[in-house]
Protein backbone atom coordinates (compact mmCIF):
# COMPACT_ATOMS: atom_id res chain seq x y z
CA UNK A 1 0.00 0.00 0.00
CA UNK A 2 1.38 3.38 -1.01
CA UNK A 3 1.21 5.88 1.84
CA UNK A 4 3.26 8.76 0.48
CA UNK A 5 1.23 11.61 -1.05
CA UNK A 6 3.68 12.23 -3.92
CA UNK A 7 4.52 8.66 -4.89
CA UNK A 8 7.33 6.34 -4.00
CA UNK A 9 11.00 6.82 -3.42
CA UNK A 10 13.22 7.51 -5.33
CA UNK A 11 12.08 10.71 -6.96
CA UNK A 12 15.59 11.57 -8.20
CA UNK A 13 15.43 14.78 -6.17
CA UNK A 14 19.23 14.92 -5.94
CA UNK A 15 19.64 14.89 -9.72
CA UNK A 16 16.87 17.46 -10.19
CA UNK A 17 18.36 19.82 -7.60
CA UNK A 18 21.80 19.46 -9.18
CA UNK A 19 20.30 20.38 -12.55
CA UNK A 20 18.60 23.44 -11.02
CA UNK A 21 21.88 24.62 -9.51
CA UNK A 22 23.64 24.04 -12.84
CA UNK A 23 21.10 26.35 -14.53
CA UNK A 24 21.90 29.12 -12.03
CA UNK A 25 25.68 28.52 -12.04
CA UNK A 26 26.62 26.95 -15.41
CA UNK A 27 29.89 25.04 -15.24
CA UNK A 28 30.59 26.29 -11.73
CA UNK A 29 29.95 23.13 -9.70
CA UNK A 30 33.60 22.09 -9.43
CA UNK A 31 36.16 20.84 -6.95
CA UNK A 32 39.53 22.60 -6.87
CA UNK A 33 41.93 19.75 -6.17
CA UNK A 34 45.00 22.00 -6.22
CA UNK A 35 43.97 23.80 -3.02
CA UNK A 36 43.62 20.63 -0.95
CA UNK A 37 45.74 20.13 2.13
CA UNK A 38 46.70 16.68 3.27
CA UNK A 39 44.67 16.54 6.50
CA UNK A 40 42.18 19.42 6.24
CA UNK A 41 40.96 19.03 2.65
CA UNK A 42 42.47 15.88 1.14
CA UNK A 43 40.09 15.94 -1.85
CA UNK A 44 40.31 19.65 -2.55
CA UNK A 45 37.87 22.50 -2.00
CA UNK A 46 34.36 22.70 -3.46
CA UNK A 47 33.98 25.97 -5.36
CA UNK A 48 30.39 25.51 -6.49
CA UNK A 49 27.12 26.79 -5.06
CA UNK A 50 24.92 25.26 -2.40
CA UNK A 51 21.14 25.20 -2.67
CA UNK A 52 21.12 28.32 -0.49
CA UNK A 53 23.69 30.20 -2.61
CA UNK A 54 21.77 29.39 -5.78
CA UNK A 55 18.46 30.37 -4.17
CA UNK A 56 19.79 33.75 -3.13
CA UNK A 57 20.92 34.38 -6.70
CA UNK A 58 17.38 33.87 -8.02
CA UNK A 59 15.59 35.63 -5.15
CA UNK A 60 14.56 32.61 -3.08
CA UNK A 61 15.64 31.30 0.31
CA UNK A 62 16.82 28.07 -1.33
CA UNK A 63 16.53 26.37 -4.67
CA UNK A 64 14.78 23.03 -4.66
CA UNK A 65 12.49 20.49 -6.19
CA UNK A 66 8.88 20.11 -5.06
CA UNK A 67 7.32 16.85 -6.25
Amino acid sequence: VETKPYGGYPQFYDVKITQLIEQVNPGGQVWNVRVGRKHHAPYGVFEGMTIFDAGAKVGQAAIGYIP
